[in-house]
């Protein structure tokens, strides 16, 4: 199993998020662990579930997840957003946090 798999499964990321990259920075103590969502992906509209394509992408967040062996880990991504009729556009939810968190669901 590779890092990137390794992650993906301690995280419960499911289609069409997966981890693209897992970085360690033995300086700093810590892992970071990128997470994407391929070109083309449908999200649902928060406020509606309404499918929509997605519009734009957020800045890079990050989110604090529990340590990997004694090492500080990070969860990396830009959130999607979707141009709903009804509701504009919107950030749609990510499965690993609440809304407006900097911790991912597990860590908290």
């Amino acid at each position: 199993m590779q890092d990137r798999e390794l992650y993906q499964a301690i995280l419960g990321l499911k289609s069409p998020w997966s981890v693209s990259k897992v970085t360690l920075n033995s300086e700093r103590q810590q892992v970071d662990v990128f997470v994407e969502h391929p070109s083309g992906t449908m999200f649902c509209c928060p406020e509606c579930s309404e499918t929509l394509p997605c519009h734009d992408h957020t800045s890079e967040r990050q989110w604090r997840h529990f340590d990997s062996c004694q090492l500080k880990t990070l969860l990396h991504a830009s959130i999607p957003q979707v141009n709903c009729p009804r509701h504009g556009v919107i950030q749609v939810r990510v499965p690993w946090a609440d809304k407006g968190s900097r911790f991912t669901i597990l860590a908290e």
